[in-house]
């Protein structure tokens, strides 16, 4: 009886879990472990549409600016550094709902991170970063 109650009592823990998506706190660990773990295109997808789409650009800029001689992989060339960051710690900054910040101290320093909630998922968000360097045609 007892190995039952148990039983339920893990089912019903892991229910709850899954009914609550991953706020920006866990959405960027996750992008975080991704790297660490080299997998670009798992982080990849832990970017917003706006980033996922600027990184896409400024890949096919590259590609044209080389003359083909880089490949045209945004998630390769946006993320494969080589750095393997560990992340010890994220703060809450500001959250509307919609758009959240954050303060996080990673191995190589500390920053603020963007993120936004689309379709119900928090994604982070570096398009502020891409204005700061913007594509010359």
């Amino acid at each position: 009886m007892m190995r039952s109650l148990t039983f339920a009592a893990v089912i019903a823990t892991a229910a709850c879990r899954s009914a609550n998506p991953p706020g920006p706190e866990e959405a960027y660990q996750g992008f975080i472990d991704a790297l660490r773990r080299n997998e670009v295109n798992r982080a990849f997808a832990y970017l917003s549409k706006d980033t996922r789409a600027l990184a896409t650009k400024r890949a096919a800029a590259l590609r044209a600016a080389t003359r083909g001689a880089v490949e045209e992989n945004p998630a390769e060339i946006l993320l494969q550094s080589g750095i393997r960051p560990e992340l010890e710690s994220a703060k809450m900054v500001e959250s509307d709902g919609g758009r959240a910040l954050l303060f996080v101290t990673i191995s190589t320093g500390q920053h603020r991170v963007a993120l936004v909630k689309e379709d119900g998922t928090w994604k982070v968000d570096f398009t502020p970063a891409f204005a700061e360097f913007p594509i010359r045609e």
